[in-house]
């Protein structure tokens, strides 16, 4: 069968909105099929150059790690590997979407970082292992962004650099400043707390829900007919879909888009009465594909199957499957057979062991 989160030209990008805490448009895009999917945060810092307390609190954060051997100074352009290096091996750590997305540097982007503001690091003898980049923008000091070697994390990098950096741009003059992150990153929310930042504004990342899934969901033999035909190329064939689902599932599920109620995705699962399940029809309507709309009708399908007894849940799928039900949904390949009954069905194609039982019931 074709993989139903596959397509010619690769996954769809999902359609992201970003929207500020409180903005009365909220309501209205959760109620067009808009979930929310992160929550990020603006933070500023505002320096009283008559107030000697936030600047002597920020030396102590950079005092305690030049005492425990770190060198903290500004990066310089012969840096820049160093730079590639810590940024690579902390890329994982960002949690990614439109409002916290870093883009991984390459010696350009990392060039321009030190051309057009500051990169502040700390050293533990050659290596760096914190680095903070900063901008000036019109009415305030930026941060880009911060990063810590995950070997030296919990001993105050992060801070020390930030506070290094809010430093040197207060000795020329700057009193105002500006930071964000994800609410999902709690030690980005320690650490400029120690700095002195507050969090000003919030903005909740709306992401477009694919498809609601609903377990027996109801399902017209036409709408159930027109999607197989779609899914599996072929011409529509009048098929009693509800008298055999009826007379023979163990469970199905049905996947409609939020905004037309428009039937995009299904999956049939029969069962033998004990431990054993199987998937059949798992199917989404090709311009849907590529939005995880298959994998959840899978898992879907797995956790019911599961509440149901069932120990075990197989499927058989063709190679250009076997990604998305290996990968996507968990399922591991075994040994299996399958003889032909029927002569005027296809021939089978045993490029693999087609009969697949999930990794611990689909993880569920």
């Amino acid at each position: 069968m074709p993989s139903p989160d596959a397509t010619p030209d690769g996954p769809s990008r999902e359609l992201e909105i970003v929207l500020r805490f409180g903005d009365p448009r909220v309501r209205q895009a959760e109620a067009d099929g808009w979930e929310c999917v992160a929550t990020s945060w603006g933070a500023r810092l505002e320096l009283d150059p008559s107030d000697p307390e936030p600047l002597a609190r920020l030396r102590r954060l950079v005092g305690r790690v030049d005492s425990a051997g770190y060198v903290l100074r500004l990066a310089q352009p012969d840096d820049i590997p160093q730079l590639l290096a810590l940024d690579g091996l902390t890329a994982p750590d960002y949690p990614g979407g439109v409002a916290t997305r870093h883009d991984p540097l390459d010696e350009s982007a990392a060039a321009a970082l030190l051309q057009g503001g500051q990169v502040w690091g700390a050293w533990q003898g050659e290596t760096l292992v914190a680095l903070t980049t900063t901008h000036r923008l019109e009415d305030r000091v930026e941060t880009d962004f911060t990063a810590v070697h995950p070997e030296h994390r919990g001993r105050g990098l992060g801070s020390a650099v930030k506070a290094a950096s809010v430093l040197a741009h207060a000795g020329q003059g700057e009193t105002h400043f500006g930071t964000g992150g994800a609410d999902s990153n709690l030690a980005s929310l320690a650490m400029n707390r120690a700095v002195g930042y507050q969090i000003t504004e919030r903005w909740h990342t709306y992401r477009r829900r694919p498809a609601d899934l609903e377990l027996w969901g109801s399902v017209t033999d036409a709408e159930l007919t027109s999607l197989h035909a779609a899914a599996f190329g072929h011409a529509p064939t009048a098929v009693p879909w509800n008298e055999r689902l009826t007379a023979h599932s163990l469970t199905w599920v049905t996947a409609r888009a939020p905004e037309d109620r428009s039937l995009v995705g299904f999956v049939n699962v029969v069962g033998d009465g004990g431990a054993h399940a199987f998937l059949l029809d798992t199917m989404v309507r090709p311009d849907q594909q590529g939005r995880g709309i298959g994998r959840g009708l899978v898992r879907a399908a797995a956790r019911e199957a599961t509440l149901r007894g069932c120990h075990w849940l197989h499927a058989d799928y063709e190679e250009a499957a076997a990604a998305f039900y290996e990968q996507g949904c968990g399922l591991v390949p075994t040994r299996a057979g399958l003889l032909r009954l029927r002569p005027d069905q296809p021939e089978p194609r045993p490029a693999r062991d087609v009969t697949s039982r999930s990794r611990d019931q689909l993880e569920t």
